[in-house]
């Protein structure tokens, strides 16, 4: 008899407090683990250091692929590839392994090791196949900018189960999940595409997820549509009471001091 995979919620919250960050495992039915471990200054300016090399190398060089679905954003010179230099492609990967280098050395902290004891028993107590869902909350935003999905946790628990890591807000309001519907047969998706970049690849692939895999339900505004018709489209499409499972978006954004981020749905 073949069982299916079940899927269960581990949640790690992350808080620097000037130079040292609390680790908080939550899970079950509030059960806690805490450790309190230095934070590297070098981790941030490692960060830094590869997040200007990674957008001078795509800023000055956007590469096109001939292969379908495989594309950067970009404009192809007559059809072919752009290339880039070796040098400043070699500084993007050199600074990239440093990162993740640093990265893994610091979760590697000896108090750390009550963290992943912890964790493997919480794994360890599901005797069927299961996914484990890490939902990481990072407070400042700047630490949900390290590469997480790069942790290698899996490699610690010699089990069949598996272990997905994701990001999640920090703050999340308790009556809102309350009230979210039941997901139906197929998820409910709302893509939005903002304009002012090539979404050509990004139209293709959401449009064949459509009626296949899910429902789709595609905005972007019209060449007949004012701003503030569009707003209310959006606003209204947005707040539809049968819910969403996943938000899709494409186009410009940027972060901001007091809301954390902007996504611009339309030039101007």
């Amino acid at each position: 008899m073949k069982f299916s995979p079940l899927v269960s919620t581990v949640q790690l919250n992350v808080q620097q407090i000037e130079s040292v960050c609390l680790f908080e495992l939550v899970w079950g039915n509030g059960h806690r683990e805490r450790v309190t471990i230095p934070y590297p200054d070098r981790l941030t300016s490692l960060y830094y250091n590869w997040q200007a090399a990674y957008l001078a190398f795509y800023r000055h060089y956007p590469i096109v692929s001939t292969e379908p679905g495989r594309a950067f954003r970009g404009k192809a010179a007559g059809g072919g590839m752009i290339a880039a230099k070796g040098d400043q492609q070699e500084q993007l990967v050199t600074r990239k392994k440093i990162l993740l280098l640093e990265f893994d050395r610091w979760l590697a902290h000896p108090d750390l090791r009550s963290i992943y004891r912890q964790l493997a028993q919480v794994i360890q107590q599901s005797k069927r196949p299961a996914t484990f869902d890490l939902l990481i909350a990072c407070t400042p935003i700047a630490l949900a900018k390290l590469p997480w999905e790069s942790w290698d946790i899996t490699s610690r628990f010699a089990t069949i189960h598996t272990i997905r890591i994701a990001r999640m807000p920090a703050t999340i309001h308790q009556t809102a999940l309350q009230r979210m519907p039941r997901i139906q047969t197929r998820p409910r998706i709302l893509a939005v595409f903002g304009g002012g970049i090539d979404d050509t690849i990004d139209r293709r692939w959401v449009q064949s997820l459509d009626r296949q895999v899910a429902d789709v339900t595609i905005l972007s505004q019209r060449s007949d549509q004012s701003i503030q018709d569009w707003k209310a489209e959006f606003i209204t499409t947005l707040k539809d009471k049968r819910g969403w499972e996943v938000f899709f978006f494409a186009g410009h954004s940027r972060e901001t001091e007091v809301t954390g981020g902007a996504l611009e749905i339309a030039p101007g």
